[in-house]
């Protein structure tokens, strides 16, 4: 823990230079030297405690991650400016907006812990068995890939200079750029949670099954994880629309961002109560989606203020794909359903025929949908293939030119 603390400024330093082959190294390597310590350590035959092996695996975890941000801020700090003489070290517009953000990463964490809080003091400890399973399994996904994905979209959006200093064609300029990539980002993020949604829905209880065994299949694990797979959803548009709130939000902007979380913390904690009073473990979910609503809600508020002065620009319209996209993803998620009946049927004596074939409709209806994608939404594609050459930037732009 002290080793990871001690990492943090150096993995700040690397995400607001947008070093992402830094993070992806280093996060690869030392979840590679966890798995390989903890390996070593039960096959030893040493009798330790399994708690001792894997707080050892986590240290090897931290070292390697605090000697890769190290090795980092080596090669990188000669390169930085030094410090401004004239204002010091100490920033004190910066120090307020770091509070800010430590305010709300406060309450976010209010947040999450709330959901545990109504688990353990209102529900069953059957239900408590089954959330506490689908969370960490549904959890992957926005772990492994939103997450990342939105600090890289949080930091790349706080590279862009305050558009409210420009009122000339240079700011507008400006402005299009920021618009077209988070019209871009929104669309990636949408299309992702609705594959999730998709596919969540129709492949949940064989993910279940599979990984779980026939007990947790005859549980209510499968509708909630059906459900946390539309979960997904919410909090990929939640995600990156946040992400780009707080990189445009000043001081005052953020407090009031403060208080308006601390609203929705209570009513995900109230909706949360009731819900799983009459829903169950699928309750608590069901108060995840409508907190991830009203954040999404908030934040397109503020998104459509700040690209008012370019009414050409529809962000948010945007997000959504092609009717004919839309229409290959119900089609997916109506064979999936088809097929998930069919593994029903099978899944007692013809286990592993069934679940080859449910997996092999999954794969083909997939690469349907990709041929659909790269038909039907040329554009897209060619946006993201901009996108992953570079092409597609936040445009900097001189304050002194914008006059």
């Amino acid at each position: 823990g002290v080793l990871e603390l001690a990492s943090e400024p150096m993995y700040c330093l690397g995400q607001r230079h947008l070093a992402l082959r830094l993070r992806i190294a280093t996060e690869t390597l030392a979840t590679l030297v966890r798995c390989a310590a903890t390996y070593a350590l039960f096959q030893s035959g040493s009798g330790t405690d399994a708690k001792t092996i894997f707080g050892f695996a986590q240290l090897g975890y931290s070292c390697v991650f605090f000697i890769g941000h190290s090795l980092y801020l080596v090669y990188i700090l000669p390169t930085l400016r030094k410090k401004d003489q004239a204002g010091g070290w100490f920033n004190r517009e910066v120090f307020q907006l770091s509070c800010s953000f430590t305010v709300q990463a406060l309450w976010k964490l209010l947040l999450a812990e709330g959901e545990k809080a109504v688990v353990l003091l209102v529900s069953h400890p059957t239900d408590q068995g089954v959330y506490g399973l689908v969370s960490n399994l549904g959890s992957l996904f926005v772990r492994i890939v939103l997450t990342p994905f939105e600090e890289s979209a949080f930091h790349t959006f706080s590279r862009a200079q305050a558009n409210q200093q420009f009122g000339s064609a240079a700011g507008k300029r400006e402005l299009k750029s920021e618009a077209q990539l988070l019209s871009l980002l929104l669309r990636l993020c949408t299309l992702a949670g609705l594959v999730v949604a998709s596919y969540g829905v129709s492949y949940a209880h064989f993910c279940i099954r599979f990984l779980y065994g026939p007990h947790w299949s005859g549980t209510d694990a499968v509708a909630v994880l059906q459900l946390y797979s539309v979960y997904v959803f919410f909090l990929a548009l939640n995600g990156i629309t946040e992400a780009f709130v707080h990189s445009k939000s000043s001081s005052s902007e953020l407090r009031a961002q403060n208080k308006w979380l601390l609203f929705f913390s209570i009513a995900n904690l109230v909706c949360g109560i009731v819900f799983q009073k009459y829903f169950g473990s699928s309750g608590i979910v069901l108060a995840g989606c409508v907190n991830m609503s009203f954040r999404i809600i908030y934040s397109s508020t503020f998104i459509r203020t700040y690209f008012q002065g370019i009414p050409e620009v529809r962000i948010l319209s945007n997000a959504l794909p092609p009717t004919k996209v839309s229409a290959t993803l119900l089609a997916t998620l109506g064979v999936g359903t088809l097929s998930g009946r069919m593994f029903l049927r099978l899944s007692g004596e013809m286990f592993v025929l069934a679940s080859a074939a449910h997996v092999a409709v999954a794969v083909l209806s997939l690469g349907a949908l990709f041929f659909f994608i790269w038909k039907f939404d040329k554009s897209f594609c060619q946006q993201m293939e901009s996108l992953r050459k570079g092409d597609i930037v936040i445009t900097k732009v001189d304050a002194s030119k914008g006059a």
